[in-house]
């Protein structure tokens, strides 16, 4: 994937570990891509001699039906020259796309399709879960929604600079700010999945919440919710597609532009992001002109609307059953999965 995207000649990608850097010959028409948003001193050292371009990887914000964890591949991906989106500390590519860009008539019309299509079919990042009616009895009260995180994700500690930085502080925040409301915990689904650090004693969660949910899609809790809590979340960006009202606790790349409740806004975010933007303009920004979208069919660049149109007709065709009493045999299953993934990987086939 990565050959094809970077370079015309697959011969001029070549991986290289960070040990065997020393010596290697480069020249000012290079560029290195390494995956996250800390530069290795091996590679930062060779290209400031060198004057070599550096470009950070990470998934897009539309990824895939399934688990990075589980080595699901990436259907886009997001090459940023200047930082990350998820890290505050210093301009992104996409945070200096949307302060600064004019769109198009064209942009923006793509966009306010790519919208409709992302509402009505129900796409989020990973799209693993079962889009159901939720059936949380709320008593008529205001459905507050609280999503969980990675704890040691690297949009938290990049992003989360103020008192909030884990699931457990979002829940007493919310908590705390809407005391009378239907409070609901969505686990992130790596964490349910046994996969990464952040879970939280149910003990500690219902002194906070009035029910966890982990059957319905996020997609489905969002629906059902009136207001949104989290911290850097792409779950807050879901939220504002669906015009819901989304208090953030941190510097996620779709906060301080006048669509969200900031409440834990790090002033340098605050003094960059000064532009007023519609929800057309982040969505022609984050999804459309910053991502670079793959279709693993024809090994060839796709669009935002091709790949959201692909995961649609995919996502329909699986069944993903976790009732409890099935479990064991999906874990298996996933565990099977992975493993033919990483044998693939091992062949050359992806």
């Amino acid at each position: 994937m990565l050959r094809l995207i970077f370079s015309s000649n697959e011969n001029q990608c070549i991986f290289v570990k960070k040990n065997t850097l020393e010596g290697i010959e480069v020249n000012a028409k290079d560029c290195f891509v390494f995956w996250g948003h800390t530069v290795p001193f091996e590679i930062l050292k060779i290209a400031n001699q060198h004057k070599v371009k550096i470009l950070r990887l990470e998934d897009g914000f539309i990824r895939s039906v399934g688990l990075g964890s589980d080595l699901i591949p990436p259907l886009s991906l997001v090459a940023d020259q200047s930082g990350m989106y998820f890290d505050s500390s210093k301009p992104s590519d996409l945070e200096e796309l949307l302060q600064r860009h004019s769109f198009s008539n064209n942009e923006l019309s793509r966009a306010k399709e790519v919208h409709r299509m992302i509402v009505r079919n129900k796409i989020t990042k990973y799209n693993i879960e079962p889009n159901r009616t939720v059936s949380w009895n709320t008593l008529n009260k205001v459905a507050v929604l609280v999503v969980g995180q990675v704890e040691n994700d690297a949009s938290i500690l990049a992003g989360a600079k103020g008192r909030v930085r884990t699931n457990l502080e979002l829940l007493k925040a919310a908590h705390e700010m809407h005391p009378d409301a239907f409070i609901v915990y969505k686990p992130h689904p790596d964490v349910h999945m046994n996969n990464r650090k952040g879970y939280i004693n149910p003990k500690q969660i219902y002194l906070y919440a009035n029910h966890t949910e982990i059957n319905a899609s996020i997609i489905s809790c969002i629906e059902a919710s009136d207001f949104i809590h989290t911290i850097t979340s792409l779950s807050g960006f879901d939220g504002l597609l669906r015009q819901k009202k989304v208090f953030v606790h941190g510097d996620p790349f779709y906060a301080g532009w006048g669509l969200t409740i900031d409440l834990g806004l790090s002033e340098q975010c605050r003094q960059r992001r000064t532009r007023k933007l519609s929800i057309t303009e982040l969505i022609a920004g984050a999804l459309i002109k910053y991502p670079l979208y793959w279709d693993w069919n024809t090994k060839k660049i796709t669009t935002c609307e091709a790949t959201v149109l692909s995961i649609t007709k995919y996502s329909r065709n699986i069944h993903l059953d976790i009732n409890r009493s099935r479990s064991r045999i999906i874990f298996l299953k996933r565990k099977f999965n992975k493993f033919m993934m990483l044998f693939k990987i091992y062949l050359g086939h992806l």
